[in-house]
């Protein structure tokens, strides 16, 4: 939460060993909080090079590029984010949003975000809020509105018996 303080540090140990895929992870994550991701799109890429199979580092990537815009390539890394940890919620849902909600056509995949949705949702035991939601929007992508009414509904009632308002608000 200190990104500001940290950069220089991580700065530091890029230095002493570049080949650092988690130094390079930590000064991308630090550029990208303090608005540089211009730059933490960098160290993502590096840190790609140096462990191709690390999720963690190909989420980032995907996060980072997702941020500044570039659907075509943050889906992809997205993509192979599921590859390569198909049971973490997270970038299930990350990964399904964007497929569902991308303006362009060739991004856009309603059938996968689908699939990525469904499976958030079972690992969360209809549990999760957020799942719920990106279950909603893949409906919606494919025209299943009924579908889509229902599941947004269930993440409103699911977020205020959790004590989430501003997320059922949002919702």
């Amino acid at each position: 939460g200190r990104a500001i303080e940290a950069e220089p540090h991580l700065r530091k140990a890029v230095e002493l060993d570049p080949t650092d895929s988690d130094a390079q992870v930590g000064l991308g994550v630090a550029l990208c909080s303090t608005g540089r991701c211009d730059e933490g799109v960098t160290n993502f890429r590096r840190a790609g090079q140096i462990d191709p199979g690390d999720p963690n580092v190909i989420r980032n990537l995907a996060e980072a590029l997702a941020s500044r815009g570039e659907r075509r390539e943050a889906a992809a890394a997205f993509r192979r984010a599921v590859e390569l940890s198909p049971d973490n919620v997270f970038v299930l849902n990350q990964a399904s949003w964007l497929l569902a909600t991308a303006p362009e056509d060739d991004v856009r995949d309603g059938a996968a975000a689908l699939a990525m949705a469904e499976r958030a949702v079972s690992l969360t035991g209809r549990r999760d809020p957020t799942s719920l939601d990106s279950l909603a929007v893949a409906y919606a992508e494919l025209g299943r509105f009924d579908a889509a009414q229902r599941a947004i509904t269930e993440a409103i009632e699911l977020a205020e018996r959790l004590g989430q308002p501003s997320v059922a608000a949002e919702f």
